[in-house]
């Protein structure tokens, strides 16, 4: 067996490094898949700048999806400022429906020191969740249907 080469290939020339002699731009190059500014290929698929953005909603969708929407502390600061105490439940009720929350009417109360009370929940808060969760709001009001203290917490149910 002689000593040849398996491949054979013209010798090349070698440039020196830092000269511009041996450079060309994209749309020199013979196999150059990206002539045009606007319309590349990658990995032999057009791509192009509606792909591009429609790429980048779709992430922004998918984090949105899975951020968490409102936070309790966030809701709490919302009732200070529009529902004070003294508030009446009528009130209460409107500022629940423009959140479009789920929640009950008044109803009586069993706790000691309110007369009446409305429940109101915020569900699917957070997505992703192997449980279900949700802002879960209390509402107590005096014998003269005044709102006397409220709690917001976040929580789990099964779902």
């Amino acid at each position: 067996m002689r000593n040849e080469s398996f491949f054979s290939a013209p010798q090349l020339k070698r440039i020196p490094l830092g000269s511009h002699e041996g450079r060309r731009t994209s749309a020199q190059l013979p196999n150059s898949k990206c002539r045009r500014r606007h319309r590349c290929t990658l990995l032999g698929s057009k791509v192009t700048k509606g792909t591009i953005l429609l790429v980048a909603l779709g992430v922004l969708g998918v984090v949105a999806y899975f951020r968490m929407r409102v936070t309790p502390e966030q809701l709490r600061r919302r009732i200070e400022l529009e529902l004070p105490l003294g508030s009446r439940s009528g009130t209460v009720l409107a500022f629940l429906d423009s959140l479009k929350t789920e929640h009950s009417g008044v109803s009586p109360s069993h706790d000691t020191g309110s007369t009446t009370i409305i429940t109101a929940a915020i569900r699917g808060v957070r997505k992703g969740n192997l449980l279900a969760d949700g802002i879960f709001m209390r509402f107590h009001f005096d014998d003269k249907d005044k709102l006397i203290r409220y709690t917001v917490k976040y929580g789990y149910t099964w779902p």
